[in-house]
């Protein structure tokens, strides 16, 4: 009876499980257990409170078993006992956040690392500029919300296999260009994105930073999980950066010439015009912004001349999108169909430049683990920052206000 009572209070949509496997006793002052055929984590940090929740969010039913003193316990006095629990208890994990995809994410690392500790998943960790859940994070989470999650076989990769997790580097910098006549623009400018692979200590063992084209970033997912599944601590960094070598083959070269750099020597620039070019996808986005800005450098306009001298080397890259990201595309597009064509053909452009780019700076990732880099994500993330995508925290205009351009304006325009 009190079962029944409790799943149709819990669960009006009717959805149940049944009992499965007792994972263990939570709320225990309170003579409250419970079983579950998912685990539900019982944490001291998390106690009886993201239990429930967490068993709430998962759509997991839970078969409670109430006793007070050795005697049954009435539904009234349950919920007393529940609510007097939640309204005492000060220590509580954010409870796991569905996105549009209906994947959860973690904002609570530590709550992460247990959950993939006790179902024996990596950690897939986004690191972006501004919040997730908001249209306005930094154009390449924008195309990681629009090109990777709505995808099918990625969803079902991230669902089974991962444990979800996002945080963010610091705010994103948005613009509004006013016309004066009712219409504006408004977007971001720079910020780069980048999905960590953590064990269940929070080591790094992978990452693949900014945007790949959604069938490589599904293959680099499925190798990266058979990779955990045989060793869940070491990685063999330098068999990674020889094998990134020789995909990037004769591209390599033009790839450094454009950078100014080696594979084993990158060179820190704040300038976020150089950032912006770190990804071609999120560059086209932002070139015409910052020129208007006064914030690109002469090698912003070497761009086109840069994609069509690597084009031809990176035809192997499969940029085909899934019918479900085509038509998200499709449904966000305010012009007439040519232009969607060819902004679709486009993208599919960018996407194969990017995925070698990226392919370069996840190999010099690898180079710095292999060579002493530690591996907590608090540190590698710093360094990624800092000196892979320009944009360092003790640069708090990142790259945005250039002190040597005369803008006519009080104060170079700045507001404080």
């Amino acid at each position: 009876m009190y079962s029944k009572l409790l799943t149709k209070l819990l669960y009006p949509n009717g959805r149940r499980y049944g009992v499965g496997r007792r994972y263990g006793v939570v709320g225990r002052r309170y003579g409250v257990t419970f079983k579950s055929t998912q685990h539900i984590a019982p944490l001291p940090a998390y106690t009886f409170r993201n239990a429930l929740f967490y068993g709430l969010t998962q759509s997991i039913s839970i078969e409670f078993s109430i006793k007070l003193q050795g005697k049954r316990m009435s539904i009234k006095k349950f919920l007393a006992v529940i609510s007097t629990f939640l309204a005492s208890t000060s220590i509580a994990a954010p409870i796991p956040q569905p996105d549009k995809n209906n994947l959860l994410w973690n904002t609570d690392l530590d709550q992460a690392k247990y959950v993939s500790a006790k179902e024996a998943k990596p950690i897939l960790s986004l690191r972006l500029l501004g919040n997730f859940t908001e249209e306005l994070s930094c154009a390449n989470s924008r195309v990681f919300k629009t090109l990777l999650y709505p995808d099918p076989a990625i969803q079902k990769l991230l669902r089974e296999k991962f444990i979800l997790h996002w945080s963010s580097e610091r705010a994103v910098p948005k613009v509004t260009i006013d016309f004066g006549d009712g219409r504006k623009i408004k977007t971001t400018v720079t910020g780069n994105s980048i999905h960590y692979i953590l064990n269940e200590n929070g080591q790094v063992l992978d990452a693949l930073p900014g945007v790949y084209a959604p069938r490589v970033f599904e293959s680099k997912l499925q190798k990266i999980i058979f990779a955990y599944s045989k060793n869940k601590t070491a990685v063999d960094h330098k068999t990674t950066i020889t094998a990134i070598q020789q995909e990037l083959g004769q591209a390599l070269p033009i790839i450094e010439n454009y950078f100014g750099l080696s594979l084993n020597n990158l060179q820190p620039d704040r300038l976020a015009a150089n950032a912006s070019n770190l990804a071609l996808t999120k560059a086209v986005m932002q070139t015409n912004t910052l020129k208007s800005l006064g914030l690109a450098d002469s090698r912003q306009s070497t761009i086109n001349d840069f994609r069509a001298e690597l084009l031809p080397l990176v035809g192997s890259v499969d940029v085909n999108l899934s019918p479900e990201t085509t038509a998200l595309i499709t449904k966000m597009h305010a012009g007439n169909p040519e232009d969607l064509a060819a902004q679709i053909e486009y993208l599919k452009q960018s996407l194969k430049i990017d995925t070698f780019l990226n392919q370069f700076l996840r190999a010099r990732i690898h180079s710095w683990l292999q060579n002493g880099q530690p591996s907590d994500l608090s540190s590698l993330n710093e360094r990624v920052y800092k000196e892979l995508f320009l944009t360092p925290k003790d640069d708090q205009w990142l790259g945005l206000y250039n002190p040597r351009i005369f803008t006519g304006l009080s104060n170079g325009g700045i507001i404080k």
